[in-house]
């Protein structure tokens, strides 16, 4: 911080006369921060109330005459500015630019630190982080900072309808360390204890279980079955919910039933309130358990539906497909927070958007929209999204064959402390004949 004074003072030479003159001295500051990779520059150009008092005092004699000048400069400097600087786009609480923390960007593979067309991503009690690796048939978990995974559910590259197989996994919900998995074209959904890989049938198809009996089921429109699921979330009594994509309804299956009931839906496919078009995720209000937010894909919204209910609300979107921030293009999936904002995996428009509570229009908080790319502030079809206990972000990156990571943003305040006081002192004899 440089602080310049430019001091003028004009000295009357009458006697018994006393000059004051004020100088302003501008002060200019330049803040460099640097926040994660962000660097942050801001530059406060202020006045302050500094004054430059001089005081000249003119004494006389019997001739010949000397005037003694004395002058006295004080400069008084104050406290300049207080500025914050933060890493976040504006209007967002994340970092726009993700950090890669499971797969390699653009390189699909078999092997443990790689993954295929990654579905959806889920969170459990002890931070691990769980990846639904659709094309390689299994689910890969991976521990807080580890880039290497470990298969927890299904067989790498292996196709099959047994309780160990998976035929696509598609959606997970992480309850507590207990897995639950959307296996696509088995029509089915999977439950997995922790560090178990054989799973057990919650819903929908073929193999005996502990809750209920379902043999040859498979795909269909009966109150058990299912015709592919985009879509699971698990209430903390044990209530599953999932959504029946070709059927156009949401379910909901307790864990002594043998069927599911209709919540939302099922009045065939349209865009009426009390249609879909398309059904895929799903997610329960956090604030309100009667309440399941449903993405209702190909009619391009969100809908807020009582569960049991008659019609949905559209609460995001629903203005078409496009890129603008009031609309969506086939969203895949949402999730809410403890205030009720929704978080949308905008997909064919490659971003991620928060709709506040009753708000008519997005926020971007990940992606650039209408822009698939690779980079770290891109994302190349996004699919499934979670919070962690942080509240940081993370996105499924279907087809760059990764898991972003978007942290919450860091905020520093940065006080310019004041300058130090300056006091000259400058005595200066004139003789005079």
């Amino acid at each position: 911080t440089t602080t310049t004074a430019a001091t003028t003072s004009t000295v009357a030479t009458t006697v018994g006369t006393t000059v004051s003159t004020t100088t302003t001295v501008a002060t200019t500051a330049t803040v460099a921060t640097t926040v994660g990779t962000t660097v942050s520059t801001t530059t406060v150009a202020t006045t302050v109330a500094t004054t430059v008092s001089t005081t000249t005092t003119v004494a006389t004699t019997t001739a010949p005459t000397t005037i003694t000048v004395a002058t006295t400069t004080t400069v008084a400097t104050t406290t300049v500015a207080t500025t914050t600087v933060t890493s976040c786009t504006p209007g967002s609480s994340w970092n726009s630019t993700g950090i890669t923390i499971a797969g390699v960007t653009g390189v699909l593979g078999t092997n443990s630190t790689l993954l295929s067309y990654v579905n959806d991503v889920g969170i459990d009690i002890f931070s691990n982080i769980y990846v639904a690796d659709a094309n390689n048939q299994r689910i890969q978990r991976f521990a807080l900072n580890a880039t290497v995974g470990q298969t927890v559910a299904g067989v790498v590259s292996t196709i099959g309808s047994a309780a160990t197989l998976f035929n696509y996994p598609r959606a997970i919900f992480v309850l507590s360390s207990t897995l639950f998995v959307s296996d696509l074209y088995n029509y089915r959904i999977q439950k997995f204890t922790y560090n178990t890989s054989t799973g057990v049938t919650f819903a929908g198809a073929i193999i005996k279980i502990l809750f209920f009996y379902l043999e040859g089921n498979g795909q269909g429109s009966g109150l058990n079955q299912i015709n592919l699921c985009y879509g699971v979330y698990v209430d903390t009594t044990g209530t599953i919910y999932y959504s029946d994509f070709t059927n156009n309804r949401i379910l909901k299956k307790l864990n002594s039933s043998s069927t599911g009931v209709v919540v939302a839906g099922n009045n065939g496919v349209g865009s009426a309130s009390n249609q879909f078009n398309g059904p895929m995720g799903i997610y329960i209000d956090a604030n309100n358990q009667s309440i399941i937010y449903v993405v209702d894909s190909s009619n391009h919204r969100v809908q807020r539906w009582v569960i049991g209910g008659t019609s949905g609300t559209t609460v995001a979107g629903g203005n078409s497909n496009g890129s603008a921030l009031n609309q969506l293009n086939t969203p895949r999936a949402v999730i809410s927070d403890s205030s009720s904002n929704l978080y949308i995996s905008d997909t064919n428009n490659h971003r991620v958007v928060m709709w506040a509570s009753g708000s008519t229009i997005g926020i971007l908080i990940a992606g650039t929209s209408g822009v698939l790319g690779s980079t770290a502030t891109t994302l190349n079809y996004p699919n499934g999204i979670t919070f962690d206990a942080n509240k940081n972000l993370y996105v499924a990156d279907s087809c760059n064959f990764r898991v972003q990571k978007y942290t919450t943003c860091a905020e520093v305040t940065i006080t310019i402390f004041p300058f130090s006081l300056v006091t000259t002192t400058t005595t200066t004899t004139i003789a005079s004949g």
